[in-house]
C-alpha cells in the first residue's frame, strides 16, 4: 500500500506541473492531501507489526516522528532553492522525483 501511495503521489505531482495556472490544480492538490493522509495511516499500520512490546512501539514512533521532522526540514531547502531558480514548476518536479525515488 505504501508503494502504491508513493507512486500515486508521484503521478499527481507530475500532473500538477502542467496545471499550476488553471483550476485543475485544486482537485489535484486535494488528491495529494488525501494521499498524504493515506500514507500516514498506512505507515501507522505497519509500525506495530515490526515491534514486540509497547515500549518498543513508543520508541519507534518517536524516532519516526523525529525522522519525519528532520526530513521535512531537509527537503524544504532544496525545494526553496528550486523555487528560486526555476519557479514553481521546478519545486513540484523535485517533489515528483522524490516520490518516484520513494516508490
Amino acid at each position: 500500500m505504501v508503494i502504491v501511495i508513493n507512486a500515486a503521489r508521484a503521478v499527481v505531482t507530475v500532473l500538477m506541473i502542467g496545471s499550476l495556472d488553471n483550476l485543475l490544480l485544486f482537485p489535484l492538490a486535494f488528491s495529494f492531501l488525501v494521499l498524504q493522509k493515506s500514507y500516514a495511516i498506512a505507515k501507522a499500520a505497519i509500525v506495530p507489526t515490526t515491534v514486540k512490546t509497547h515500549r518498543e512501539l513508543v520508541e519507534t514512533n518517536s524516532r519516526l516522528a523525529l525522522l519525519s521532522g528532520v526530513a521535512g526540514f531537509a527537503g524544504a531547502a532544496p525545494a526553496a532553492l528550486a523555487q528560486l531558480v526555476g519557479g514553481p514548476e521546478w519545486s513540484v518536479l523535485l517533489a515528483a522525483v522524490t516520490f518516484t525515488v520513494a516508490t
